[in-house]
Order: structure tokens, then sequence, then C-alpha cells
């Protein structure tokens, strides 16, 4: 049996189209739905909350390899600019 949108199950009652039976298991109906939907809900936001702490984490880890390899590359700099600066100070006296 199909059940009615609860705007449709209210206007029905409201009419007084629907006995009390009907209108109980409409109800029913509906709040099976509404909790099946909610648990997906709640499943679908465990999941993604999950993803997204796990996704933090990568990110720090990764934050963490940027900053080590930025000291790398500023200490590299800093010896390809000593010989620069030695063959300028050099040719300039």
């Amino acid at each position: 049996m199909d059940t009615y949108a609860p705007d449709k199950l209210l206007s029905l009652w409201t009419l007084e189209q629907l006995d009390l039976p009907m209108a109980m298991g409409h109800v029913l109906q509906n709040l099976v739905i509404q909790h099946k939907a909610e648990m997906t809900i709640k499943a679908i936001q465990s999941q993604l909350s999950h993803k997204i702490d796990s996704q933090q984490t990568e990110i720090a880890k990764l934050k963490g390899r940027l900053e080590q390899l930025q000291v790398v590359v500023d200490r590299l700099t800093a010896s390809l600019e000593k010989p620069v600066r030695s063959r300028q100070a050099t040719a300039s006296n």
C-alpha cells in the first residue's frame, strides 16, 4: 500500500476522507520511512566525518613534509648563493 505524504494525509484527515485506522496506517508508514531516512543520513554523516578526520590528518602530515622540504630548499639556496657572493665580492675588488 502506498502512503500519503504528511501534507496530503493531513488534508485528507481534515476533510474527513480518512478513517482512523487508515490514518494510523499511513502515519506508521511515514514514521518508518522517516526513521530509515534518518538512519541513512546518520550513517552517511559518520562516514563523511571519518573521511574528514582522515583528510585532516593527511593534510597535517603534508604540511609537516612541506616545512621539511622548505628547510632543504632554503639550505640549498643559501649554499648556491655563497659562491655567487664570493665571486661578486672578488670581482668588485
